[in-house]
């Protein structure tokens, strides 16, 4: 019977592993939460750009195409910035052993990143480009939002583990054990 205790109480003191993983999670979730708000500031930057685009399609004039290339110049500063949140998370993704099927490529980004910073000719293909870019910003949200729904789960799973290890060591501890 001693021999069972020590090892029960050994299991529950031995729970740094839990605590290590929570803050892990936790930090996956910050780092994955900057991401999503850096693709929000790119979506948004690339539909002020289209709307600016289509009233330039109708013969909006140079102050209008500079407004356009303006929005278009601040979207890439913020794809660059996407970018580097992105890798950050996927990498603190891979440090956790996350779920494979909700691992994030970024393939598609980077392509988006790849086509977007080019030179941008005629008004027609840069809106062409700006909606494409747009729906391929929104795919790569839509996976870092479902990475964060699934590390959200982790967490609330990692949290009861704890609170069941504390309770399980207070009852140790009240046993003597």
């Amino acid at each position: 019977m001693y021999s069972a205790d020590r090892d029960r109480m050994f299991s529950v003191f031995d729970s740094a592993w839990d605590v290590h993983e929570a803050e892990q999670i936790r930090e996956a979730l910050q780092i994955g939460e900057r991401a999503d708000e850096s693709l929000d500031e790119v979506t948004t930057s690339l539909e002020r750009a289209s709307s600016w685009g289509t009233y330039d399609m109708f013969g909006g004039g140079m102050i209008t195409t500079a407004i356009k290339h303006s929005h278009i110049d601040e979207s890439r500063t913020f794809a660059r910035e996407a970018q580097e949140d992105l890798r950050q998370f996927e990498s603190e993704l891979e440090d956790i052993h996350f779920d494979s099927e909700l691992e994030l490529e970024l393939g598609g980004f980077d392509r988006f990143a790849d086509h977007f910073l080019d030179g941008l000719i005629f008004d027609w293909v840069v809106q062409s480009k700006i909606h494409r870019s747009r729906d391929e910003v929104i795919q790569v949200q839509d996976r870092v939002i479902a990475a964060l729904r699934g590390l959200d789960a982790s967490a609330a799973r990692v949290k009861s583990r704890l609170t069941e290890l504390d309770a399980e060591r207070l009852s140790l501890i009240e046993a003597g054990v």
